[in-house]
């Protein structure tokens, strides 16, 4: 399997979608003492700003099911896994994506997992911040190949038209789960992804 590593900095604009309108969770205070941090949050860029609040009560939501951030980061896909399969059926996108890109529940599941990882509904930029600023591995992907349950499968740097370009592995690691268009989280076979995923992506084996 080929590993490659993403240098290219290029800004890439989503196209433009039709507004949705979100199907906002239900607010639920933060009082675990493992989501602190999430009081504290700083925003430091467009999507971190829109993204911020609906990422609180993303992860309020999640604790509330008995879902925690990990303790020890070699924990990070099996916590991305079971945040991602809490939230089928739900609504993920931040505010602002309309559901236009996959990576809005990427990001935010990426970022419950390691809170150092940034919102990022952009797939180039989420795919650049996690191999060059976290040591994400970034390996070539073909239908069969065996993918941990936790890690983001790619299909494409740029939005396809008519498909989903990022997914997250299941539990059984057969189905990748991801936001549609209308921002409702769905689960699918791996293989029935159209366009087909091309790429895996899971972080530093020493995490």
């Amino acid at each position: 399997m080929k590993v490659l590593s993403v240098e290219n900095d290029e800004e890439f604009t989503m196209g433009d979608q039709p507004e949705q309108s979100e199907k906002a969770l239900t607010p639920k205070a933060v009082e675990n003492p493992f989501l602190r941090n999430l009081n504290d949050i700083k925003p430091s860029s467009y999507w971190e700003k829109a993204g911020a609040e609906t990422f609180k009560t993303f992860s309020a939501d999640l604790v509330d099911q008995g879902i925690m951030p990990p303790l020890d980061k070699s924990d990070v896909l099996g916590t991305m896994a079971k945040a991602a399969e809490a939230q089928v059926g739900k609504s993920a996108s931040i505010p602002g994506d309309h559901g236009a890109s996959s990576g809005s529940l990427a990001s935010m599941v990426a970022k419950f997992a390691d809170n150092s990882i940034t919102l990022n509904a952009n797939i180039r930029d989420l795919v650049t911040d996690l191999t060059r600023d976290h040591k994400w591995q970034l390996s070539e992907y073909e239908l069969g190949d065996p993918v941990p349950p936790g890690a983001l499968l790619v299909s494409d740097f740029e939005r396809p038209v008519g498909g989903r370009n990022m997914g997250i592995v299941d539990s059984t690691g057969a189905n990748a789960i991801f936001d549609t268009k209308q921002g409702d989280v769905i689960k699918a076979p791996i293989q029935n992804s159209r366009p087909p995923f091309t790429w895996v992506l899971t972080p530093p084996k020493d995490s």
